[in-house]
């Protein structure tokens, strides 16, 4: 059976089954175990849950998979606002 994450209204405002949102932890563009842009050519469209390691594809919100979040490898980023494709707050 197909399982899939909820929406609060926009379509960016994703809710995670372990109630995380993009204004929480967030969500993280990633190819394999690594954090990657979404505008790169390995990325496949699958975003991971930052709090619970959940595989989401986007646009549909579907739960893919699981990655133990202690293999996911998070990009180094400046504490500025982040660009369009990013589903998690600014830090």
């Amino acid at each position: 059976m197909r399982e899939f994450i909820a929406r609060r209204g926009a379509d960016d405002a994703w809710l995670c089954r372990c109630d995380n949102t993009p204004d929480d932890d967030g969500f993280v563009p990633v190819a394999g175990r690594r954090e990657v842009a979404p505008t790169s050519t390995r990325w496949r469209g699958h975003y991971c849950c930052v709090r619970c390691g959940r595989i989401i594809r986007w646009p549909t919100r579907e739960i893919v998979g699981h990655l133990d979040l202690v293999d996911l490898r998070l990009r180094p980023r400046a504490p500025q606002a982040r660009g369009s494709g990013w589903l998690r707050r600014a830090a």
